[in-house]
């Protein structure tokens, strides 16, 4: 049964064309174009992220709601191939193992989760290797201030359209630094 003032209407999703009338904020658009623009990024960011980043013995993706999904998939992708031992943390404040041999991974998609931020600053503290993920705000700022990468994603995807993103960012920083087997 329909509910009253409501229609159905089949739709095709094959049909790109289609589709593409129907998808006013161009998500399919955004969508598609995510892989070329990651990949020019990274290629540009390989050395950044390789520079000054041995000894690396645990690894920290941290970040809050969605955020840390995307930790959580990037884990359960590949934790058969993680040559380190790995976690999600997704509370306040740091583990207590967090150190000179940890690589830590802020993953923010607006950049200004005030968790993820203070976390970010505790492990530089701790002089863990830190890198930020997200659109930019605070987190890019604090990447900036410490000379710290930060992997970018685009920002004109609305935040539920961008865990793919998030989940790429994370997963290169693991590849380009080598902590996954060959």
């Amino acid at each position: 049964m329909t509910a009253p003032g409501s229609f159905k209407m089949k739709i095709d999703l094959d049909s790109f064309d289609l589709v593409a009338k129907i998808d006013r904020s161009d998500m399919i658009g955004a969508v598609n174009h995510f892989p070329d623009a990651f990949k020019r990024r990274t290629d540009e960011m390989a050395g950044e992220l390789r520079r000054g980043r041995s000894g690396i013995r645990s690894l920290v993706l941290m970040g809050m709601g969605g955020s840390a999904s995307a930790g959580d998939v990037v884990l359960d992708w590949l934790r058969d191939e993680l040559k380190i031992p790995a976690l999600v943390h997704r509370e306040p404040g740091l583990p207590g193992f967090v150190n000179h041999g940890t690589l830590f991974v802020g993953i923010s998609y607006s950049g200004n989760t005030s968790e993820t931020l203070n976390a970010f600053r505790a492990a530089n503290s701790r002089r863990a290797h830190v890198i930020g993920v997200g659109t930019g705000g605070k987190l890019s700022d604090l990447c900036s201030q410490l000379r710290a990468p930060f992997l970018a994603v685009e920002p004109a995807l609305a935040p539920r359209a961008a865990l793919g993103q998030l989940i790429v960012a994370a997963a290169s920083v693991l590849e380009n630094l080598g902590l996954q087997s060959d």
